[in-house]
């Protein structure tokens, strides 16, 4: 079962599992978005076409978090412009 979705810098989607839940230990599964609005249009939909109440909807939680690869590139690139 999936706890929360999580939406990062709102292009991507982190899927938190459940204590339990039958997948591989410290398996994290990613999916990329077009928009944020869309994303929560289309999961809206699916839910309710499958017939989940609106009280055991996913939760959907929105975070901003730094990708490590692009704050070097800008820390290289900011120390050569000096």
């Amino acid at each position: 079962m999936v706890e929360k979705l999580e939406v990062v810098n709102k292009k991507w989607v982190r899927v938190k599992f459940m204590p339990g839940a039958p997948v591989a230990t410290n398996t994290t599964l990613w999916f990329n978005i077009g928009s944020v609005e869309t994303f929560e249009r289309n999961l809206e939909n699916i839910q309710l076409e499958t017939n989940v109440e609106p009280a055991n909807f996913v939760p959907v939680v929105y975070k901003n978090e730094m990708d490590s690869f692009d704050h070097r590139f800008n820390i290289m690139v900011d120390a050569k412009s000096k």
